[in-house]
C-alpha cells in the first residue's frame, strides 16, 4: 500500500482529458469523421462524367439471317418478370402472416392472413395469365403445388391452435400445483426469517420449479428443440418419481386430499406434456413440407422457355433482360428511324454508365477510406484499454473488498463512466470501512447485551416475577441439593408447604391487582420466617414452601410450623391497609416421609389439604393415610370430570311439608351422581371435591337448568303452584352474569320468577358485599332466597337484618335433640319467633320422630323437612308422593295433637295446684 493518502493518491493517478471522454463523446467523434470523410468521397464522385454506350442487336431473317427482335418481346419479359417478383413477394407475404397468426392467434392476424391470402390469389393469376401465352412455360403446375402449399399452412394454423390448447392446458395445472405446494409451504413455522417447513414438500417444490423451467424452455422454442422437451419429460418423470417414494409421508403430513389432488395434476402434466411432443413432431414435419413446397414454388416460378429466337443472343447464352429504362429508350429510336426491311431487322440499345474523371481521384478515395479505417481502428483500441483496464482494476478491488481488506481502492482512469464508477466503488468502500468499524462497535454492544440479557432471563427463570422468590424449579433444584447434604450429615429436612385462607375471596372482592400485592406481602414476610433456617420460594398461585434445611430433630418440625401460621397473626401492610391474612401449612419430614424433592412436596401437599378441612389457619403433619386420601379425591375428581360428560347425574327432590295445611308446596332439588357400577353417591361425597376443583361451576349450572326445566314441565302441567328450591354455591354466585343466566333460563322454559328459590349456605356471609349485591339483583327480579343450614358456623343473628332473605333453613343440629334437649328447644323456639317477626318463612331440617314435630306444634310460617316427611325421590314420583304424604301427615298428627292436649291440661292442672298452694300459704 502506499504511503501517501487515498485522496491524494487518486489525484496523482487522475487520467488524461482524453481518456476521461465518455463512451457517448468518443463514438460521437468517430461518427463526425466518418460522416466528412463520406461526404468528401461524395464530393468526388460528383465530379464524374456521363459515358454512353450504344449496342446494336440484329434479328436475322427466316433464311437464315439475323433479325432483331421487336422492343414488344423486352416488355413482355420486363412484365413476366414483375408478376414473379410480385407472386414471389405474395407467397413470403402469406408465409409471415401464417407465421405471425400462429404466435399471436388474435382477430389482427387473422385479418392479416386473409389479406395476404386475398394478395396471393390476385399475383398468382396475374403470373398464370402471362404463363398462358407461353406454352412452353414450366408454370403450368404452379395451380396444383400453391394450393397444397395452401392446404399445409392451414394446417400449420391448426397444429399451432392445438399447441396454443395444450399449452394452456399445461399451463393450468402447472399453477393449480404450484399453488397448493406453495401453500403447504407458507403454512409452515417461520423462524427468523427461514422457513422451517417438510423437507419432502420442499424437495417437491423445487422439483417443480425445475419443471417450470424446462417448461418455460419449451415454449419459448414453440417446439423447434426436441431437447427442451426431453428436458420437461425427464423433470416430470423426476417429480413423479418423488411424489411416488414419499406417498405415504405426505398423505399423512398433507393430507389425502391434497395428496390426490396433487396426483392428478401430475398425472394431466404428463399427459399434456406427451401430446405437445406429439405436436411438435406432426409441426417439424409440416415445416420441413412447407419449406420443399416454397422452394419448388420459387423454381416453378424462376422457369423460363429457351428462347433461340431472341436477335442478338451471342453463342454462349441468353443476353441478360434490359432495364426498363433500356426498353423505353429502344422503342424512341425506332419511332424515329425508318422502317427496316423484313429480310433484317436492327435495334438499337443505349447504356448509360458513371465514371471516375482520371485514377487519381480512385486513389485518393483509397487513401481516405483507409485513413477512416485507422481512425476507427485508433477509436476502437483506445476505448478497449479504457474499458478493460479500469474493469480490471476495479475486479480486483472488489475481490480485495470481498476478502475483508476494507483498505481496497480502485485507481481512477478510463472512460468518463467507469471513472465515475471508480470514484463511487471508492466512496462506498469508505463507507463499508466506517460500517464495519461501527459493525464491530455494535457487535461489541450486543455481546455485553446479550450477557445481560442473559443474566437476567436466567434470573427470571429461577425466580418468580411477581414475589421475587425462587420459584418451582428452582426450588426442586435446591431442595434436592438440600436432600443431599442432609442425607451426607443424618440431618433432617423439613418442606412446609403453605395456602392462604380463602385467596379468591380476596381477589373477588378487592380485585387481581390488590390481590398480588397481597401475595407479595405474604413472600416478604415468609422470607423473614425463612431467614436463619432455609428459603422461601413459590410454587404458583397462593401456594408457597418454606424448607427448613438441616433441621435438627422431628420435633422441632411441629414447633417451626406453628410460628409460621402465628407469624401471619399480625395484619399486613397493604397498599395503606392493614389487612390479616391466615394460611394452612402441611409439613413433611426427610427422611420420615419421603427421600426425594418431589416426594416431599406431595406428602406436604396431602397434609396441607388435611390442614384445610380441620378448618384452616393450622398446620397439619403428613401422615400415611393423607396420601391415600389425596389419591382419592384425585380419582374422584378425574371422574366427575368424565361425568359430565357422559351426563351421569341426575336430579331428586326432597318435598317441604306447609305445617299449618299439611300440602307440599316446596321442594328442594338435590343432586345424585349414578356411578357406571349402579351406585347412587350423595352429594358428601363429591360437592367438596367439586367446590375445590372448580368444577362446581359446570354442576351448578347443570342443577340450575334441570331443576328449572323440571319446575316448568310441573308448573304448565299438573302442579301450578310448585315451587322449586335449587342451591346455589358462593362460587357460582359471585360469578358474573348470574343473574342474567337464571333470567334467561326461566324466559327460556316459560316459568314465572316467583316458582323458584335460591338456597345459599351460611358460607356465603364471608364474601361481603359482593353477595349481598347479588342477592338483592336476584330478588328484585322476584326470586325467593334463603339461607340454608342456619344456627352452625358462622350464623349471627345480624345477618338476618341486613341479608335480603325470604327464608331460613333451620340445621339440622339444632332440630335432633329439640324433643330431648330443653335448652335446644329453646334456642330453635327462638329463632323460630324472631323470624316469625321478621315476616321470614322458617323450615326445619332433619325431622325425623313425631317428636320433634310435636315441639314445633304451633308456630306459624313453618314447614318442615326430613325422612319423617318424604326421602328424596326422582322426579317421577314427586307428583305421586304428595297426596299419600298429605294422608300420612294426618295419621301422624292425630296423637301428636292428642298428646299435646294433655300436656297442656296436665300443664294448667299443675298451675292450679300450685296457685292453691300459694294461697294457703
Amino acid at each position: 500500500m502506499s504511503s501517501l493518502p487515498a485522496h491524494e493518491l487518486h489525484a496523482a493517478r487522475r487520467p488524461s482529458r482524453w481518456l476521461s471522454w465518455g463512451i457517448t463523446t468518443r463514438l460521437s467523434i468517430a461518427f463526425a469523421a466518418v460522416a466528412v470523410l463520406a461526404a468528401a468521397v461524395n464530393l468526388i464522385v460528383e465530379r464524374g462524367v456521363t459515358v454512353v454506350r450504344t449496342s446494336q442487336l440484329r434479328h436475322e431473317a427466316a433464311g437464315g439471317a439475323a433479325r432483331a427482335a421487336p422492343p414488344r418481346e423486352f416488355a413482355i419479359e420486363q412484365t413476366r418478370s414483375l408478376h414473379a417478383n410480385a407472386l414471389n413477394r405474395a407467397i413470403a407475404t402469406f408465409s409471415a402472416a401464417a407465421q405471425s397468426h400462429a404466435a399471436s392467434n388474435t382477430g389482427t392476424g387473422a385479418l392479416d392472413l386473409s389479406g395476404a391470402a386475398r394478395e396471393l390469389d390476385r399475383a398468382a393469376a396475374d403470373f398464370q395469365r402471362d404463363a398462358r401465352a407461353d406454352p412452353g412455360s414450366m408454370a403450368a403446375a404452379l395451380p396444383a403445388h400453391l394450393a397444397r402449399y395452401r392446404n399445409d399452412v392451414s394446417e400449420f394454423l391448426q397444429l399451432s391452435d392445438a399447441r396454443q390448447g395444450v399449452i394452456a392446458q399445461y399451463s393450468r395445472h402447472y399453477d393449480a400445483l404450484s399453488t397448493r405446494l406453495q401453500s403447504s409451504v407458507a403454512g409452515s413455522l417461520t423462524l427468523f426469517g427461514r422457513v422451517l417447513a417438510r423437507q419432502v414438500v420442499l424437495q417437491i417444490h423445487a422439483d417443480l420449479d425445475e419443471v417450470g423451467r424446462t417448461y418455460a424452455a419449451v415454449r419459448a422454442t414453440d417446439g423447434a428443440d426436441p431437447l427442451a422437451l426431453s428436458s420437461l419429460l425427464a423433470a416430470q418423470a423426476a417429480l413423479a418419481h418423488r411424489i411416488d417414494a414419499n406417498s405415504t409421508h405426505l398423505r399423512r403430513s398433507q393430507g389425502a386430499a391434497w395428496l390426490d389432488d396433487t396426483q392428478q395434476d401430475l398425472a394431466q402434466l404428463i399427459s399434456q406434456s406427451n401430446a405437445l411432443r406429439s405436436l411438435d413432431l406432426r409441426h417439424r414435419e409440416l415445416i420441413g413440407r412447407l419449406l420443399q413446397e416454397q422452394t419448388l414454388l420459387t423454381e416453378l416460378i424462376a422457369t423460363r422457355p429457351p428462347r433461340d429466337e431472341v436477335a442478338g443472343a451471342n453463342p454462349r447464352g441468353a443476353l441478360p433482360l434490359p432495364s426498363a429504362s433500356a426498353v423505353a429508350a429502344t422503342g424512341a429510336s425506332m419511332a424515329r428511324r425508318p422502317t427496316i426491311a423484313p429480310e433484317a431487322t436492327v435495334a438499337t440499345v443505349t447504356t448509360t454508365t458513371e465514371a471516375l474523371r482520371d485514377p487519381h481521384d480512385r486513389l485518393l478515395v483509397a487513401w481516405m477510406t483507409g485513413l477512416v479505417l485507422l481512425i476507427l481502428l485508433v477509436i476502437c483500441v483506445m476505448t478497449i484499454r479504457s474499458i478493460v483496464l479500469p474493469v480490471r482494476r476495479m475486479l480486483r478491488a472488489t475481490a480485495r473488498l470481498a476478502c475483508g481488506d476494507i483498505d481496497a481502492r480502485v485507481p481512477r482512469g478510463g472512460i468518463k463512466e467507469l471513472d465515475t464508477l471508480a470514484i463511487a466503488f471508492n466512496h462506498m468502500a469508505e463507507q463499508v470501512a466506517a460500517a464495519r468499524t461501527l459493525a464491530g462497535e455494535y457487535q461489541r454492544q450486543l455481546e455485553d447485551k446479550v450477557e445481560q440479557r442473559t443474566r437476567e432471563l436466567q434470573h427470571l427463570a429461577e425466580h418468580d416475577p411477581l414475589t421475587l422468590l425462587p420459584n418451582r424449579r428452582q426450588l426442586l433444584a435446591r431442595l434436592n441439593d438440600t436432600i443431599i447434604d442432609a442425607a451426607a450429615e443424618s440431618l433432617h429436612v423439613c418442606v412446609y408447604f403453605i395456602d392462604i385462607d380463602n385467596f379468591k375471596n380476596i381477589n373477588d372482592s378487592m380485585g387481581h391487582a390488590f390481590g398480588d400485592q397481597v401475595l407479595r406481602g405474604v413472600a416478604q414476610r415468609l422470607q423473614a420466617c425463612a431467614a436463619g433456617i432455609g428459603f422461601a420460594a413459590r410454587w404458583g398461585g397462593d401456594e408457597f414452601t418454606v424448607v427448613h434445611q438441616q433441621a435438627p430433630a422431628p420435633d422441632a418440625v411441629q414447633e417451626r410450623g406453628r410460628q409460621l401460621v402465628e407469624a401471619f397473626h399480625d395484619p399486613i401492610s397493604v397498599a395503606g391497609r392493614e389487612l390479616v391474612v391466615t394460611i394452612s401449612v402441611g409439613a413433611s419430614l426427610f427422611p420420615e416421609h419421603a427421600i426425594s424433592g418431589e416426594d416431599l412436596l406431595i406428602a406436604s401437599d396431602a397434609a396441607l389439604f388435611r390442614a384445610k378441612a380441620l378448618g384452616r389457619n393450622r398446620l397439619a403433619l403428613f401422615a400415611p393415610e393423607l396420601l391415600v386420601s389425596a389419591t382419592n379425591r384425585f380419582t374422584t375428581e378425574q371422574s366427575l370430570r368424565r361425568a359430565l360428560e357422559r351426563s351421569e347425574f341426575e336430579l331428586h327432590f326432597q318435598p317441604e311439608l306447609n305445617l299449618e295445611s299439611l300440602t307440599i308446596d316446596l321442594v328442594e332439588a338435590l343432586i345424585r351422581w349414578r356411578q357406571p357400577d349402579g351406585r347412587v353417591a350423595p352429594p358428601d361425597e363429591f360437592l367438596q371435591i367439586a367446590e375445590d376443583s372448580g368444577l362446581i361451576l359446570e354442576l351448578g349450572d347443570w342443577v340450575l337448568r334441570e331443576a328449572i326445566r323440571t319446575a316448568s314441565i310441573w308448573h304448565h302441567g299438573a302442579w301450578p303452584e310448585v315451587r322449586m328450591a335449587i342451591n346455589v354455591s358462593p362460587r357460582q354466585l359471585l360469578t358474573r352474569g348470574f343473574a342474567a343466566r337464571v333470567l334467561a333460563l326461566l324466559q327460556e322454559f316459560g316459568l314465572p320468577p316467583s316458582s323458584i328459590e335460591l338456597e345459599l349456605t351460611e358460607s356465603v356471609l364471608q364474601n361481603g358485599p359482593a353477595i349481598v349485591d347479588a342477592m338483592r339483583e336476584l330478588q328484585s327480579s322476584g326470586i325467593a332466597i334463603a339461607l340454608d343450614d342456619f344456627g352452625t358456623g358462622y350464623s349471627s343473628l345480624a345477618s338476618l337484618e341486613h341479608l335480603p332473605l325470604n327464608r331460613i333453613k333451620l340445621d339440622r343440629s339444632l332440630i335432633s335433640n329439640i324433643d330431648s334437649a330443653g335448652r335446644s328447644s329453646a334456642i330453635a323456639g327462638a329463632i323460630i319467633d324472631l323470624c316469625a317477626e321478621l315476616a321470614l318463612e322458617v323450615t326445619a331440617e332433619g325431622i325425623e320422630r313425631p317428636q320433634q314435630l310435636a315441639c314445633l306444634l304451633g308456630h306459624r310460617r313453618m314447614h318442615l323437612q326430613g325422612y319423617l316427611i318424604s326421602h328424596a325421590v326422582p322426579g317421577a314420583l314427586v307428583l305421586a308422593q304428595r297426596e299419600s304424604i298429605f294422608l300420612r301427615m294426618q295419621e301422624i298428627m292425630m296423637p301428636v295433637r292428642a298428646g299435646n292436649a294433655a300436656l297442656e291440661s296436665s300443664d294448667s292442672a299443675q298451675f292450679d295446684r300450685t296457685r292453691r298452694k300459694r294461697s294457703k300459704l
